[in-house]
């Protein structure tokens, strides 16, 4: 399916909700002679919302999350405050109020979060912008620059996209912006040396600077991770470690939304790490990396290739292979012995 073919199909996926949602707001209407009938209905939607926007200040725990608290205990306010004083259309009021500054975007949001997961960055930072647009906050907006910037295609672009906003950013801000600096070129010991002790990223850098047993021990610690995050971070583990069986087991399942080109990184770095003369990796991740617009992508990419033979991976220790072999069983591949 072209790109082409894609956004349209997600443009008209957006048309039809933004349609079932007008729907929804204007059968709630109380039309006349229908207030009798619709104010249960009216009551319903308000509670709903009200225990909605409740979930919601629970789960905004994490640091930079005080503008979502405020959002949704507007919202609650709005909703009880419509429950009491306008029982009739109390249902409207707390959806137009939660819909746009609470559901959007959240939202887009989501969507963000699985595009990055993804690496399919450009189509991030527009979700992320939308999700800017419908709440303004610093650390959204901040959020969206960001992915913005990495989205870039060159690196010196990416980097100058990164010092513009290091000059209006928070200390822990610059300190991420100063990581992915480091990462957008590729630089895994200054990734290193300014990770800040965050073992995910230790944890890819000690993988790519050939620190294996360093980098299975990272792992350890970060098993407690659930979803795409676990998924990425056990096929950094198999793919330095030369699994080719489990990586394309994951690659296949559980991160088969990556795109191509990332799958044809992961696989050749792989049967590389294994020592396995895959010739038809090679030559896929060498079309892509002649192609790419991100060059990140193409920079890491042609360090792969320019590996020439393949090379087996560093020797392993006992707790390491034993590490390795449980999250080959957990992906669902059998270890030879």
């Amino acid at each position: 399916m072209t790109p082409a073919i894609k956004a349209a199909l997600r443009g008209l996926g957006m048309l039809a909700l933004a349609l079932f949602g007008l729907g929804a707001i204007f059968t709630l209407l109380p039309m006349p002679g229908r207030i009798r009938h619709t104010a249960p209905v009216q009551t319903f939607t308000t509670l709903i919302v009200i225990w909605l926007s409740f979930r919601m200040i629970n789960k905004s725990e994490q640091p930079g999350q005080t503008s979502w608290i405020a959002v949704n205990a507007i919202v609650l306010a709005i909703g009880l405050g419509a429950l009491v004083l306008l029982p009739d259309w109390s249902g409207v009021i707390a959806a137009a109020a939660f819909v746009p500054f609470v559901a959007m975007p959240y939202g887009f949001g989501l969507l963000a979060q699985r595009a990055t997961d993804a690496d399919r960055r450009r189509r991030a930072a527009f979700y992320l912008r939308l999700a800017s647009c419908f709440h303004p906050s610093k650390s959204m907006r901040f959020g969206a620059a960001f992915m913005r910037a990495y989205a870039l295609g060159p690196i010196e672009k990416k980097v100058a996209a990164f010092g513009a906003l290091a000059r209006t950013a928070t200390p822990e801000q610059v300190r991420l912006i100063n990581v992915w600096t480091a990462l957008a070129r590729n630089d895994w010991t200054s990734v290193l040396d300014q990770s800040g002790g965050d073992p995910a990223l230790d944890m890819v850098a000690l993988a790519h600077l050939g620190r294996l047993d360093e980098m299975v021990s990272a792992y350890v610690s970060l098993s407690w991770l659930r979803g795409a995050e676990l998924h990425r971070v056990r096929l950094y583990v198999l793919a330095f470690s030369g699994r080719v069986d489990a990586v394309r087991s994951l690659l296949n399942r559980e991160l088969r939304s990556l795109g191509r080109d990332r799958k044809a990184y992961w696989s050749a770095l792989a049967a590389s790490a294994a020592g396995a003369d895959d010739a038809a990796s090679r030559r896929t991740l060498a079309r892509y990396a002649e192609t790419s617009t991100d060059e990140t992508f193409r920079l890491a990419a042609q360090r792969v290739l320019a590996a020439g033979a393949p090379r087996q991976a560093t020797a392993l220790s006992a707790a390491s292979l034993t590490t390795i072999a449980a999250i080959e069983e957990a992906v669902g591949t059998i270890p030879k012995n």
